[in-house]
């Protein structure tokens, strides 16, 4: 997995403090606009282009952004 270091690979947008609860958030909020919960488990996400070239996996457990 890739660590999310800095704001600019977040692809959900500007952000104006990058913190974990703040980039959490905003990936959360992506995800949910772009309809992206696995609908028979919704503690994954099944990742968008973006998504995949942050965290280099097909599809995450919501537990597991917060490590990478």
């Amino acid at each position: 997995m890739v660590p999310v270091s800095s704001a600019s690979r977040i692809p959900c947008g500007c952000l104006k403090w990058p913190g974990q609860r703040n980039t959490l958030k905003q990936l959360w909020t992506h995800a949910r606009e772009k309809n992206l919960q696995d609908p028979s488990d919704r503690r994954n996400i099944n990742c968008d282009k973006p998504l995949q070239a942050l965290f280099g996996v097909d599809s995450i457990k919501m537990f597991q952004m917060s490590y990478a």
